[in-house]
């Protein structure tokens, strides 16, 4: 059997040492990118979830404004409907009339038709305003949407990304840690 002497044993058990040492260190740097990769991988979690939360609500809002936007709109044109009909009985009875009306009747009946003409303008003038209420309180439901759908987009990329990323890291980690074992065992 071959004896070593002091200076061959001290540099085996300063490789010993080194490899060890190494092997600590991998072992280390793969806990360390596996431990960020949990935490990341929650806070992109969350991120996702906070976009689709935001989607939601978004769609939600929107289901809101066309379902009020709707039964707004509907009353608006049944007023409108019910002014064009009080005007059109109006017209009809100052027209259908066959006996001569004295100028107070004529100017009572002049003052219903006029009256039901301001009635269905204010229906009609009612009706655009909705309308235009409407179109923004729309578009704005439509911009919120869109951002919605961006934000869950970006948030699902970053997780994606940070996927593919930290896997990347763990497998070098876990290349690393067995060449350090590699080192260690020769």
């Amino acid at each position: 059997m071959a004896r070593l002497d002091g200076a061959t044993t001290a540099t085996l058990a300063q490789s010993v040492a080194q490899a060890q040492v190494d092997v600590i260190t991998a072992q280390k740097r793969r806990d360390e990118s596996a431990m960020p990769t949990e935490l990341s991988l929650a806070q992109a979690q969350r991120k996702v979830a906070s976009a689709e939360f935001d989607l939601q609500s978004a769609r939600e809002a929107w289901d809101d404004l066309l379902n009020s936007a709707e039964l707004d709109l509907a009353q608006a044109r049944q007023k409108v409907a019910k002014a064009e009909f009080d005007l059109k009985a109006a017209d009809e009875a100052l027209d259908d009339a066959n006996i001569p009306f004295t100028s107070e009747q004529i100017k009572t009946q002049e003052q219903v038709v006029a009256d039901v003409r301001l009635k269905v303008q204010d229906a009609e003038e009612a009706l655009r305003g909705l309308s235009v209420s409407f179109t923004q309180s729309l578009a704005q439901a439509l911009l919120n949407q869109a951002d919605a759908k961006a934000a869950l987009v970006a948030a699902t990329s970053a997780l994606d990304a940070y996927e593919v990323a930290n896997t990347l890291l763990l497998n070098q980690a876990r290349l690393d840690q067995a060449e350090a074992q590699t080192n260690h065992d020769d």
